[in-house]
C-alpha cells in the first residue's frame, strides 16, 4: 500500500535474485547497492545490485564454519559512504544462537558475538543503522532487544 492507503499500480524496478538451492533469508543495505542472501546449504551469497539495468551478480560465495553444524537463519547488511565516494559494507549473519559480523567486500568474519539468551530465544532479525555510528540491533522471538555499538568494525572492512 502506498502512504496515501491506495494500491501501488506498479513496480518501477525490479531485480531477480536467483539460487539454485532454497533460500532462507535475505537483506538488502539502506543504500540497495548490496544484497546478502542465506541458503540452505549453508552458504551466503553477496549481491552487487546495479538498478539501473536490472541485474545483479554475484559476488562471493561463503561457508561460514562459526556456526558448526547449525543452520543460518537470519541475515542483515549495512554499508555507509566514505570519503571518495567508496562504500563500506558490514553483513551480519545469524543461527539464532550468535551474530558472525563479516567484511561486505571479503566475507571475512571480524568479530562473534553470541546472544545472552538462552536456547529458547533466538535471534530473529538483525538490523543495522547508522552513517558515522553503526548500531546493530538483533531482536529475539520473545521480543527482546540486543544492541552493539559496531561502528570500529566498519573501519576494518574493505571499501568497495
Amino acid at each position: 500500500m502506498s502512504k496515501d492507503g491506495k494500491e501501488f499500480s506498479k513496480i518501477e524496478k525490479c531485480t531477480e535474485l536467483s539460487h539454485t538451492n532454497g533460500v532462507l533469508a535475505a537483506s538488502c543495505d539502506d543504500h540497495a547497492n548490496f544484497g546478502v542472501s542465506l541458503r540452505k546449504d549453508r552458504t551466503i551469497q553477496l549481491w552487487k545490485i546495479d538498478m539501473k539495468i536490472q541485474t545483479s551478480k554475484v559476488k562471493k560465495l561463503l561457508d561460514h564454519e562459526v556456526f558448526g553444524h547449525g543452520e543460518l537463519s537470519v541475515t542483515g547488511i549495512h554499508s555507509i559512504e566514505a570519503e571518495g565516494n567508496t562504500l563500506h559494507t558490514l553483513v551480519g549473519l545469524s543461527d539464532g544462537k550468535s551474530i558472525a559480523l563479516c567484511d561486505g567486500e571479503s566475507l571475512e568474519v571480524l568479530k562473534v558475538v553470541g546472544n545472552p539468551f538462552s536456547e529458547q530465544d533466538l535471534i530473529t532479525n538483525i538490523i543495522f543503522r547508522g552513517k558515522k555510528s553503526v548500531v546493530m540491533y538483533a531482536q529475539t522471538q520473545k521480543g527482546r532487544i540486543l544492541l552493539w555499538n559496531v561502528s570500529s568494525l566498519i573501519t576494518k572492512s574493505t571499501p568497495h
